[in-house]
């Protein structure tokens, strides 16, 4: 199993995610308990990470933030995650 463990998911830690995305989009498992900063570009790193696996297929969050999950939930993305806290 391989895990992708951020600690910033703002825009400027995205865009150099994305630069990455091929080793990063590799991991099974997003383990959020270190994040300590997000922003928007979290949710649509997140969402273009899920859209990777294929369908039918979910991405594994872990310890997920509350200020995260608020976004998840009201921009309605819940299908995308399998949310275990």
């Amino acid at each position: 199993m391989q895990l992708f463990k951020p600690t910033d998911l703002r825009v400027d830690s995205v865009i150099s995610y994305y630069a990455q995305k091929d080793e990063i989009f590799k991991a099974d498992v997003v383990d959020l308990s270190q994040l300590r900063y997000l922003d928007s570009s979290a949710v649509a790193f997140l969402v273009q990470f899920a859209k990777s696996k294929g369908e039918n297929v979910k991405l594994k969050l872990i310890h997920v933030p509350s200020e995260l999950m608020g976004l998840i939930t009201i921009f309605k993305l819940n299908d995308f995650f399998l949310v275990e806290n």
